[in-house]
């Protein structure tokens, strides 16, 4: 991004990142419920958390720990969308070596928790900016 899109106020410059991150996360939100990645009360939380998102709401709550509650949510479906295995090799001196298969609805759960956790990050950043206003004006006063 360059400096001609990127507002010079701090606050308005990490809520325009949290909002692009809220479209990464609604794109892959998207995608997980194409390939039915998500499990009933995944889809419960995901389908709450999209509303949010695309009316702003998510960004003025800052509601961090429903976007963290998705993304560990998606632990159990992501180990369960992975498959570990040994390989035998007789050249290796341990004998072989393990290697981890993920399905592709495992890979669309990762790519959405790695969005998901990057936008609880610039959540954070927004509420941390807000505070930081409060705590001036209370200690200028």
């Amino acid at each position: 991004m360059d400096d001609l899109t990127m507002p010079t106020d701090p606050l308005q410059a990490a809520i325009f990142r949290a909002l692009g991150a809220g479209d990464g996360a609604l794109l892959m939100l998207d995608e997980a419920d194409e390939c039915e990645a998500l499990d009933a009360e995944q889809s419960r939380q995901a389908h709450g958390l999209r509303s949010r998102i695309e009316n702003g709401l998510l960004i003025v709550t800052c509601d961090i720990t429903a976007v963290r509650g998705l993304a560990a949510s998606l632990e159990d479906s992501i180990k369960r969308a992975t498959s570990t295995y040994f390989v035998h090799d007789e050249c290796d001196m341990s004998g072989g070596h393990e290697e981890e298969v993920v399905t592709n609805d495992g890979f669309t759960l990762i790519a959405l928790r790695a969005r998901l956790n990057d936008l609880a990050h610039c959540l954070g950043e927004v509420k941390n900016l807000l505070r930081a206003e409060e705590l001036v004006a209370e200690l200028r006063s």
